[in-house]
């Protein structure tokens, strides 16, 4: 079913934000579910935090344990019925994910200092425990500077712009449509065309699809039109469908050319963006 592979989609990517697994730089990935929520050292704080708020609710009946426990949930399990887990959505759980990462972090202390205090005597147990929360802090500073010093990816809209300037010079009359990857959704859609009327205002005029009105742009340039196209082509809603010239990205490349070979007697030409 359509929402089991929503649901199992979303906890992945969930799962791989927690554990930094194959993330970009925060201020490039921040829209998608690419984007470095924290160091995966972090992740595993607050797993374990998770796991030291569970025992004193259950062991210790701590109503305040218990509070964190829920409202974390209440604010991250939800995002498992959205269109897509990222790091944007992510950002109202995460200070009590990060305060799940701070008990993590003071039960590591505890032990580290109980370990001491076993060998050196309760002095030793101190200086065990204050060395410990001092790296943590240091280290999270540390990661905070690295994150916000790191530059940013080349930016995927820059190539696609480019290629799409090279499709207005032989653009004709039934315009370019452009397909963007269907995970995307499409208000992150919007944000891409956005930049995109930055980009081109001076190679197109834009169509988007989802909104009536006059199209904007120079009434002499070709037209760009945008706005969920693949669910617009499969309900045969989609303006000169067989016409237009395609840009799609590469995500969305195999699903477009299986819909146009269905419905075009000629599959119209088609320029798959950059990644």
């Amino acid at each position: 079913m359509l929402a089991t592979r929503l649901i199992r989609q979303n906890g992945a990517d969930l799962a791989r934000l927690i554990a930094d697994r194959d993330t970009l730089p925060p201020r490039t990935g921040y829209w998608n579910a690419q984007g470095q929520l924290w160091p995966a050292w972090v992740g595993v704080l607050s797993l374990l935090g998770a796991g030291v708020a569970l025992w004193r609710t259950l062991r210790l009946s701590d109503g305040r344990a218990a509070l964190a426990l829920w409202l974390t949930a209440g604010l991250t399990a939800p995002l498992l019925l959205t269109s897509r887990v990222h790091l944007g959505r992510l950002l109202p759980a995460l200070p009590l994910l990060l305060l799940l990462a701070g008990w993590g972090g003071w039960w590591i202390a505890e032990l580290f200092g109980s370990l001491a205090g076993r060998w050196q005597g309760m002095r030793a147990a101190r200086v065990a425990r204050a060395a410990t929360l001092a790296a943590l802090v240091f280290a999270a500073i540390y990661a905070g500077q690295t994150a916000w010093r790191t530059p940013p990816v080349s930016i995927r809209e820059v190539g696609e712009a480019r290629v799409l300037a090279d499709l207005a010079v032989e653009a004709t009359d039934d315009g370019v449509t452009l397909v963007f990857d269907s995970a995307l959704g499409p208000e992150i859609e919007r944000v891409r065309a956005a930049t995109y009327r930055l980009l081109l205002a001076d190679h197109f005029r834009f169509d988007d699809l989802g909104e009536s009105g006059p199209l904007r742009g120079d009434a002499h340039l070709p037209v760009l039109r945008f706005g969920d196209a693949q669910t617009r082509l499969a309900e045969h809603r989609l303006p000169h469908a067989c016409a237009a010239r395609y840009a799609v990205q590469p995500e969305a490349e195999g699903t477009l050319r299986g819909q146009l070979a269905a419905i075009c007697p000629d599959p119209p030409e088609i320029a798959v963006l950059p990644r």
